[in-house]
């Protein structure tokens, strides 16, 4: 067990709560949390970078700091609260703040991704990619920069060329007339 589940379990105990109780606080503090969710967790299996929402899910359900929770995952404990941009991002465009939006978030997932990698398999949000599958869908240019790997589109399969007998027009033995 990692130091996250440990302290959730204990947590829970001092709680004296079921885990439905713990997504019911989650949710009623609207922080939706699922009841699977809640299970890896205790049991160790969690995301390594769960997503900002989990975090605070988890704080919610079991009364803890969203800082304790990101210290248990060694993650930066996001003291300074979320970012303000300063007063000139008043004259952005919607589109101007849409790009800093992705950037800021292309910053920060690959760096989570990328991190554990090396160590052991983390299974993301979802349960169903680990971190090789996300590492995979990444490579990384000659400058250093992460961005998503270019792999074909659904309809353009690679199709190997049709093996073309050269000797099709010459007679077979089964062809040739017996009586020769």
């Amino acid at each position: 067990m990692g130091a996250l589940s440990e302290r959730l379990y204990a947590r829970q105990i001092e709680l004296g709560d079921t885990i439905r109780t713990i997504v019911k606080r989650a949710q009623d503090a609207a922080h939706p949390l699922d009841r699977a969710t809640v299970y890896k967790y205790l049991q160790g299996k969690g995301a390594a970078r769960p997503p900002e929402h989990t975090i605070r899910g988890l704080a919610a359900g079991f009364e803890l700091s969203e800082a304790e929770i990101r210290r248990l995952l060694d993650m930066p404990s996001g003291d300074a609260g979320p970012w303000q941009p300063p007063e000139e991002a008043a004259r952005l465009s919607r589109d101007q703040r849409r790009a800093l939006d992705t950037l800021i978030k292309a910053i920060v997932k690959p760096i989570d991704a990328v991190t554990k990698m090396e160590s052991h398999v983390v299974t993301d949000e979802s349960h169903n990619k680990s971190s090789y599958d996300v590492a995979a869908a990444l490579e990384v240019g000659e400058d250093g920069a992460t961005r998503p790997r270019r792999t074909p589109g659904p309809g353009s399969r690679r199709r190997t060329p049709k093996k073309v007998n050269k000797n099709a027009d010459a007679p077979r033995d089964t062809d040739r007339d017996p009586a020769l």
